[in-house]
């Protein structure tokens, strides 16, 4: 089965173009090593990062900090979450078993990574990305739709990477760009083929420049691509973005990273609202056939409250920049916030980071409603709508969310 889209209802019937997960392994010359993983996936759940991160600690000495697990979001790849529906018994041993090899290879090419690092010089460049669009469009009746929105909120950064040999061969390079990789859309019959959407580029862009290339996502869980709709889109989307990254390395002002990485992280704890039991009731009566499912699942506790563990994690390169890795599909106001507060000449923000366990709106989002603010106007802040019910929480978030991110990542980069 295919994630991203819940209209789907039948497996996957081919492979359009691969998905790849790429490793790279950093020495800053203190002998501690950081190891970034990228992946075509929906995203690194809960249950899959903890297990690669503590067999990473075990097999590899790398602690929790010192290694960076991020999805690209493709809407075109397999299941991998344990929460999502599966009914059938092949479906789930085909997804366990799919997870479990994407578990044991993602190891092993970390430990290929580590034991293959040669010299290396690292520099940093800005650019700017051009195929997203603010997906969110405000409705007369006061509710939010997904559309396209040209007068909504974006993030144009397009913050690039490049490891390069001594003698200044590139060898590598990383970026990234908020936006979701759902350029190819079901349309009447649907699309059931493997593909890892605009995210292409990174395979384009290898078979250019002939060194790795890793699409590292960015906070743009309510930014969709402008152009939607056949797989053509998805490529021509690609092509846009492997065009932007070429630009900027012909002609983007890179600045050398020098000095150590100092890496951290934490896990803070994000309040649901309180279960409104008595509408619970109400939608278990009155309810659309979906709704009511959702008011018997309540009801039966097959949900859970919070609080929600988020990780975040922060790499802070010397004289360069300063990754900060959000966990969840992390709306763009927290990219912008960051930037804005902490520097956008040195604020490096990244999203779907470690664990991806539902939506993370910003305060302005959480407040207006739709669907990525986890609640709907119909039935209130005490009980959880789609997105949050589909990730396995009884209730929206609390309001102050945002704030309380933002405090933390401010916290660990005080001094």
């Amino acid at each position: 089965m295919m994630a991203g889209y819940g209209s789907r209802n039948k497996p996957s019937e081919g492979v359009e173009a691969d998905l790849w997960a790429r490793v790279l392994a950093i020495d800053d010359g203190t002998g501690a090593k950081k190891v970034l993983v990228t992946a075509d996936i929906i995203g690194f759940g809960p249950v899959l990062s903890r297990a690669i991160k503590t067999e990473a600690k075990e097999k590899y000495g790398l602690n929790e900090a010192d290694l960076l697990l991020v999805g690209s979001h493709t809407h075109s790849g397999p299941v991998i979450s344990e929460r999502t529906l599966v009914d059938h018994p092949d479906q789930v041993r085909a997804r366990d078993a799919y997870v479990d090899h994407l578990r044991f290879q993602i190891l092993t090419m970390i430990g290929s990574a580590l034991g293959r690092m040669e010299p290396a010089r690292l520099e940093w460049a800005r650019g700017r990305g051009g195929i997203g669009m603010y997906r969110r469009v405000p409705k007369p009746d006061g509710t939010w739709a997904f559309g396209d929105n040209p007068q909504g909120t974006v993030d144009p950064d397009l913050p690039v990477m490049a490891v390069r040999a001594p003698d200044g061969t590139l060898r590598a390079l990383f970026f990234t760009y908020a936006c979701h990789c759902t350029s190819v859309r079901n349309g009447k019959d649907g699309f059931y083929k493997i593909h890892p959407d605009w995210a292409i580029c990174c395979s384009l862009l290898e078979e250019d420049l002939g060194a790795q290339v890793m699409f590292v996502t960015g906070c743009g869980a309510d930014i969709d691509p402008a152009a939607k709709g056949a797989i053509v889109e998805a490529e021509n989307n690609g092509f846009s973005m492997a065009e932007a990254i070429h630009s900027v390395l012909k002609t983007g002002k890179f600045a050398p990273v020098a000095g150590p990485i100092r890496a951290q992280a934490r896990r803070i704890d994000l309040p649901l609202e309180t279960l409104d039991e008595a509408v619970v009731a109400k939608m278990a009566e009155t309810g659309k056939p979906a709704e009511k499912k959702l008011a018997a699942d309540l009801q039966q506790k097959k949900l859970r409250g919070g609080p929600v563990p988020f990780p975040i994690l922060t790499w802070r390169f010397g004289s360069g920049p300063t990754i900060v890795a959000l966990a969840g599909e992390t709306c763009v106001e927290y990219s912008l916030r960051l930037k804005r507060e902490l520097g956008a000449d040195r604020i490096w923000p990244v999203g779907y980071a470690n664990e991806v366990m539902c939506y993370i709106p910003s305060e302005r989002v959480l407040r207006e409603n739709g669907y990525e603010s986890g609640w709907s106007l119909a039935w209130g802040r005490g009980v959880a709508a789609y997105q949050m019910s589909a990730s396995g929480w009884h209730t929206p978030f609390a309001l102050g969310l945002e704030d309380r991110i933002v405090t933390a990542v401010h916290d660990m980069l005080k001094d």
